[in-house]
C-alpha cells in the first residue's frame, strides 16, 4: 500500500478524552490512513474573437478554433468522460444525461 507523501489535506482525529478514565496521558504520534477522492469540476471557457471595423464600415472577426462552433456546447473532455460512463461502466444513456 502507498502511503502519499503530500496529501492535499490533512484532518487531524483527535480523540474525545471525556470518555476515557481520568489518567495522565501523553502524546504518542498518529496513526495515518489516506482517503484518495476525485474532484470533478465544471470549467468553462469564453472565447472572445476580436472585431474590427474600418473606414468603409467593413467588419473583421478573428477565426474562433474549429472546435468551437455552438454559443455553448460541450468540450472534449467531457465528451471523453460520457463515452468512457456508458463503454466501460456500463451506464445507461437516461443516467449520464441526467
Amino acid at each position: 500500500m502507498q502511503l502519499y507523501k503530500y496529501p492535499n489535506y490533512i484532518k487531524r482525529l483527535l480523540i474525545d478524552r471525556q470518555y476515557l478514565p481520568k489518567e495522565q496521558y501523553d502524546e504518542n504520534g498518529f496513526e495515518v490512513l489516506h482517503g484518495v477522492d476525485i474532484d470533478i469540476a465544471r470549467i468553462v471557457i469564453e472565447y472572445r474573437a476580436q472585431v474590427l471595423i474600418d473606414g468603409n464600415e467593413k467588419r473583421y472577426v478573428a477565426s474562433f478554433l474549429e472546435s468551437v462552433t455552438r454559443p455553448i456546447q460541450y468540450g472534449s473532455q467531457i465528451k471523453t468522460h460520457a463515452v468512457y460512463l456508458f463503454q466501460f461502466q456500463l451506464m445507461p444513456y437516461q443516467r449520464i444525461q441526467d
